[in-house]
């Protein structure tokens, strides 16, 4: 009974907060005597208006999948993986570093993508080691760390961008050079996007939710969410787990880091992140870790922000709007649902 209240009270947030913040955008663009439909209906519309921003917002929707999946596993677990932003960068930086070593090689190109994907992978994991270890050693907790690791994360990114890796005669502000074609990530016709990518991203997706919510191992997790002291009792949650998961979140960010230079831009650039894992965790806390609505939640963010800059110039707006919808919705959200739970007093 209290699950199915909760789930009612969740749908209700979602939809009641979602209407509110149209509601609240349309006073805000009213006052610059814009329609605030034409807006909302254009937001909707230009996803669907051509192939190409079609597979644009496909393009950023799968990452951020990615992502979502290295966070709500550690979030089942009551870690705060805030280092996933860094671990993003570390990985694209890990795959970036041994494809160019590689790419000039004899090796076969697709053993190079796949030893690229494989450093990528391990970067974002030992990234996430870090902060796995400072919280079982020192007491650090990993919002602090992974704040920290993120600065970290970026400026070595910047370092190596504007100076080992600078292209000659660049001032390297849009990235390093790009990789040979031959070790990019197959595509769909001239879009930004690897059909590999989408098969990849929708297995693991899609794994990651079911191993979450429908097996003991996941069961196992939430139990140590609900209880954090449980790890004291017969040593079920000893260090080595807690490093097992957090550097299992780093993974997949960090393979998403090398799908992001090797699919998506095919070099390392300055913003490979792009917020993403901020971005991720902010829908993660909106939908209560729920991994279906984490998806369509993504989608939606992913429609906006994909198409902010031609809706601000078509509009004679600030891109900035598309943020003040994204964190006025989570936070309409996240106050509707708390509200419910206060009120008709539904336990967690």
């Amino acid at each position: 009974m209290q699950t199915d209240k909760k789930t009612i009270f969740f749908l209700l947030s979602l939809i009641l907060s979602f209407v509110v913040i149209l509601l609240l955008i349309k006073l805000l663009l009213a006052a610059y005597h814009i329609s605030g439909w034409q807006v909302i209906l254009d937001l909707i519309r230009l996803p669907f208006s051509s192939s190409t921003k079609f597979f644009a917002v496909i393009a950023a929707w799968f990452p951020l999948l990615l992502v979502l999946a290295s966070v709500l596993y550690a979030f089942r677990a009551g870690f705060w993986n805030i280092g996933v932003e860094g671990q993003i960068v570390i990985g694209a930086v890990s795959t970036t570093y041994i494809i160019r070593i590689l790419q000039n090689s004899t090796i076969s190109p697709a053993l190079v993508i796949v030893i690229g994907l494989a450093f990528g992978v391990i970067g974002g994991g030992v990234w996430a080691f870090i902060s796995a270890v400072l919280k079982t050693q020192s007491g650090l907790h990993e919002i602090v760390s992974g704040i920290g690791l993120n600065v970290l994360a970026l400026a070595i990114s910047n370092w190596l961008i504007l100076g080992p890796w600078r292209r000659f005669g660049a001032g390297s502000l849009g990235g390093t050079d790009m990789f040979n074609q031959a070790v990019w990530l197959p595509d769909i016709g001239n879009t930004p996007i690897s059909y590999l990518f989408l098969l990849i991203g929708l297995i693991i997706y899609f794994a990651v939710s079911f191993i979450l919510r429908r097996t003991r191992y996941g069961l196992h997790l939430a139990a140590f969410h609900l209880n954090p002291k449980a790890k004291y009792i017969n040593a079920s949650f000893t260090s080595q787990s807690i490093w097992r998961i957090l550097v299992f979140s780093g993974m997949l960010a960090g393979f998403t880091g090398a799908i992001l230079v090797l699919g998506t831009y095919h070099r390392l650039i300055p913003s490979v992140a792009s917020g993403m894992g901020y971005i991720a965790i902010l829908i993660s806390l909106m939908v209560q870790q729920q991994p279906l609505w984490a998806a369509v939640v993504a989608l939606l963010f992913s429609m906006t922000n994909t198409n902010s800059s031609q809706l601000a110039m078509q509009y004679q707006l600030a891109p900035s709007i598309v943020g003040v919808f994204q964190a006025g919705w989570a936070f309409c959200m996240l106050v509707f649902y708390q509200t419910f739970q206060k009120v008709f007093r539904v336990r967690e």
